[in-house]
């Protein structure tokens, strides 16, 4: 179960990553952004260690929950819209992945630990595959020195910090030491670095402030052999599941506090109806791009303040 569980974590940590947590800190640190990402990691370790928690509060924590469900709906969505299904409204394009996601939840905890373990496989080859494609196009003139300050590289740290720490808390599990996932934030952060190297360095510090989902959008170089080519779609799940799995880890903690499959459900649905609302507004979107940081940064307060563990386990 320890295994599963820091696997099920790895995909979390991966998760706000999309569309907004790599564009940011690339855009804030640019070619400094190895050395926010070794800050952030170095920070983010220190939060795994030291911030304990005990998922106590059951009104704080569904309620933190249904907020990072519906920012990593707003993403996936806004995704699959401008990449995929264009003319698609993106409330049927979330019927489908909300009932996938009542359908995991219905099963028990364990189900969301196995589908991790299989998932993971997929996703390790899929990344392998994006980096051996993509390497040869990385252009390094596009590290050049930017006179970046060291205050955005900073606050980029942070940034990164939290993005990969704060989705953790909603899965903190009594039965483990919250020193375990510590192994996993560091084999996570690796993958991230590299994610990073590819996306600025074929990109460069003026296309990464242009396009909305970077990441992706590098996807469109990913050949083999000269002949399969336009696999981005494919490749481009490696996204897909780590939001998809931190969506079902949010609901999976609506279940567990609430203690009612139905009234889950329902919560979810009703975020479908909200978050698919609230896309038609452009104003919305923005407002969540630029605000993201802040809203993890006041959650995960929340959660501290009202989950802290009065004596830490061994």
């Amino acid at each position: 179960m320890k295994k599963e569980y820091n696997i099920l974590n790895y995909f979390n940590m991966r998760s706000l990553f999309l569309g907004v947590g790599l564009s940011k800190i690339l855009i804030d640190a640019k070619e400094l952004f190895w050395l926010a990402l070794i800050l952030g990691t170095i920070l983010g370790i220190l939060i795994l260690k030291f911030i304990h928690l005990d998922l106590k509060n059951k009104v704080i924590n569904t309620l933190i929950a249904s907020i990072f469900f519906a920012i990593g709906l707003t993403f996936l969505l806004n995704m699959i819209a401008t990449m995929y299904l264009t003319e698609t409204p993106k409330f049927f394009i979330g019927i489908p992945l909300i009932l996938l996601i009542i359908y995991i939840l219905s099963k028990k905890e364990i189900v969301l630990f196995r589908i991790s373990s299989i998932l993971i496989v997929i996703n390790v080859f899929l990344f392998m595959a994006m980096f051996l494609s993509l390497i040869h196009s990385v252009d390094f003139i596009n590290f050049s020195y930017t006179n970046t300050p060291l205050k955005n590289v900073l606050f980029a740290s942070l940034e990164y910090a939290l993005f990969s720490t704060v989705p953790t808390m909603i899965t903190r599990h009594k039965k483990f030491s919250d020193t375990s996932l510590i192994k996993t934030y560091i084999v996570s952060s690796i993958t991230m670095g590299l994610l990073f190297f590819l996306t600025y360095g074929m990109l460069g510090p003026y296309l990464i402030e242009t396009y909305r989902y970077p990441e992706y959008i590098i996807l469109k170089e990913v050949t083999f052999f000269e002949t399969l080519a336009n696999l981005e779609n494919f490749i481009s799940f490696i996204w897909i599941f780590d939001v998809l799995i931190f969506l079902v880890s949010c609901g999976n903690t609506i279940k567990k506090s609430i203690n009612n499959e139905k009234i889950t459900f329902t919560i979810i649905i009703l975020l479908l109806f909200i978050v698919s609302y609230l896309n038609k507004f452009y104003e919305y979107i923005i407002t969540t791009y630029k605000y993201t940081f802040f809203i993890l940064l006041i959650c995960s307060s929340l959660l501290y303040l009202f989950n802290r563990k009065t004596h830490q386990d061994d």
